[in-house]
C-alpha cells in the first residue's frame, strides 16, 4: 500500500512539474498567445465584415471623394485597444472589401488625418494616395 502511494505522489509531482515547463517554456506559451491573439483578430475582422455587410458604417470612419464616391475604414490597434494586433479594413462604395492585417495608426484622429491628406479626387486616387501612408490593403471575401 505505501508502494502505490509512493507511486501516485511521484506521478503527481512529475505531473506538476510537466505542467510547469510546458507552461514556461518560451516556445509553447508564445504559441498560445499567438493563437489566442490571432482568435481575437478573426472575432474582431468577422465582426467588421458583418456590420459591413449589414451597411452598418455608424461607427467607422467614412472619407467621401470628390466624384461622390466612398471608402469607410475600421481600424484596430494593439496599443489603443489592448487586443494584441494591428489591422485596417476599408469597404468602398463599389461593396469592394480590403484588409490590411499588420498596419496601424495610432487611434482614429491619426488615421483620419493621414487620409485626409491623400488625393481623394476619385476612388482610383484615394487607393493609390494610400500605398504613401503605408497602407498594404489587398481584396478579401466578404
Amino acid at each position: 500500500m505505501k508502494r502505490v502511494k509512493y507511486l501516485i505522489f511521484i506521478i503527481c509531482v512529475l505531473g506538476v512539474i510537466a505542467g510547469l515547463l510546458l507552461y514556461f517554456l518560451p516556445s509553447t506559451s508564445e504559441f498560445a498567445m499567438s493563437q489566442y491573439f490571432n482568435s481575437k483578430k478573426s472575432l474582431w475582422i468577422n465582426s467588421v465584415k458583418n456590420d459591413f455587410k449589414n451597411q452598418s458604417y455608424e461607427k467607422y470612419s467614412k472619407f467621401m471623394m470628390k466624384d461622390n464616391s466612398w471608402v469607410v475604414f475600421a481600424m484596430n490597434h494593439d496599443c489603443c485597444s489592448g487586443d494584441g494586433f494591428n489591422c485596417v479594413i476599408s469597404k468602398d462604395n463599389t461593396g469592394q472589401v480590403m484588409i490590411d492585417d499588420k498596419k496601424n495608426f495610432c487611434g482614429v484622429e491619426a488615421m483620419c488625418n493621414q487620409m485626409n491628406q491623400v488625393a481623394s479626387e476619385s476612388i482610383t486616387d484615394f487607393y493609390s494616395g494610400l500605398v504613401s501612408i503605408g497602407l498594404n490593403l489587398k481584396k478579401i471575401n466578404e
